[in-house]
């Protein structure tokens, strides 16, 4: 009986020591997500998922369109919703909302448009 005690209390003990440590690495690393646009709020600005890899992979751009999509619709954007911390790739209702934001009169308080993709 006493070493079934022994075994459980080392193993809770393990349990919250794991826990500790956890929560340790993960409050190091943390960022400030509290701006979209900061550019701090990416670890790894390169990281599938992240405002680079999503631009780069579905061949979007930043500015001024590329010769070919001049006067021409984009079919999907890159932009961070309000309150998300992650990227979106959205399709053509993403890019009204985003060509709104951007030249419309309707303004989205913290949404954040990175790029418009073919």
């Amino acid at each position: 009986m006493r070493g079934l005690l022994i075994n459980r209390l080392f193993w809770i003990a393990g349990a919250i020591l794991g826990t500790v440590l956890t929560l340790i690495a993960i409050e190091t690393d943390l960022v400030d997500f509290s701006d979209a646009s900061s550019p701090e709020r990416l670890v790894q600005p390169d990281a599938r998922g992240s405002v680079p890899w999503l631009l780069e992979k579905h061949d979007c751009w930043s500015g001024e369109a590329p010769p070919d999509m001049e006067g021409e619709l984009p079919g999907h954007v890159v932009l961070t919703y309000p309150g998300d911390v992650a990227p979106t790739y959205g399709g053509a209702r993403a890019v009204g909302v985003a060509l709104e934001h951007l030249f419309g009169e309707e303004k989205r308080p913290g949404l954040v448009v990175h790029g418009f993709c073919r």
